[in-house]
């Protein structure tokens, strides 16, 4: 009960960041919203899932906790979204700060990509 708990408060905690993100107005909102929220989730999930595949021991059973761990952890990002539509998740009156496509982050993101699965994959030895 307390996971659960815990879980709905840091979802309600993150559509309210992800409010001040998408801006006010109402026509665009939810989906400037769940265009930042389902890039994130997907992007996760895909990451997980093929560091899992490069890991030595059983990469199915590994694989398939990457999945559940990554995609079902982290699920609240597809639903929280919707919770913009309540009023108590207002918005700031400026303009949306939706960041910008800009190649330089998407180099960095793309270098950070490797570097998790290169690190990840195959697992840290303690």
């Amino acid at each position: 009960m307390v996971g659960a708990a815990s879980y709905i408060w840091v979802a309600r905690e993150c559509a309210r960041a992800v409010a001040a993100l998408v801006g006010a107005e109402a026509a665009d909102r939810e989906s400037r919203a769940r265009r930042l929220a389902w890039t994130a989730y997907f992007t996760g999930g895909i990451l997980y899932c093929v560091s899992g595949v490069l890991n030595p021991l059983d990469p199915m059973l590994l694989l398939i906790s990457a999945a559940a761990a990554s995609l079902g952890g982290t699920s609240a990002l597809l639903w929280c979204t919707s919770w913009l539509r309540n009023p108590a998740f207002a918005a700031t009156d400026g303009p949306p700060a939706m960041p910008g496509r800009h190649l330089g982050w998407i180099g960095a993101g793309i270098v950070m990509a490797v570097v998790f699965i290169a690190i990840m994959g195959p697992g840290i030895r303690l």
